[in-house]
């Protein structure tokens, strides 16, 4: 194959064509909700394509772009953006690092369930329960 990405391109145009048939009318929400199922059944077979290709698990992510995407609520339209930030992931969780309007750096961490335990474990859980018991 000499250029994959027009054969991935007429191969999609033709499963949309086919797929979209099947509503008897094209809405816009109807187009989100075709455009939603198909990402999520392409991702599902991209995932196993790569578990096998992999072969372990991985422990650590990191990007330069971030992809967002969401569906609008108004229009039930699929959207896609790219941002200029930086993502780490690991078992602690996912942080993400960028500017905010100012041209300052700023970041963002969304802590994984262990990261809080081990929070926890070692802060203590509130003050009813302290780590250590000061009245001793």
């Amino acid at each position: 194959m000499k250029d994959p990405y027009t054969e991935i391109e007429y191969q999609c145009a033709s499963m949309i064509d086919y797929l979209s048939a099947l509503y008897e009318e094209e809405t816009l929400e109807s187009l989100g909700n075709l455009h939603e199922a198909i990402l999520k059944a392409l991702t599902a077979q991209m995932e196993l394509r790569y578990q096998k290709a992999a072969g372990q698990p991985v422990d650590h992510l990191s990007a330069k772009t971030l992809t967002i995407e969401f569906k609008d609520e108004t229009q039930q339209r699929i959207y896609r953006r790219q941002l200029p930030m930086d993502y780490e992931e690991n078992n602690n969780g996912i942080e993400l690092k960028g500017e905010d309007i100012h041209g300052k750096p700023a970041s963002i961490a969304f802590l994984s369930n262990t990261a809080a335990d081990k929070i926890m474990a070692l802060t203590g859980i509130g003050w009813e329960n302290p780590r250590c018991n000061h009245d001793d």
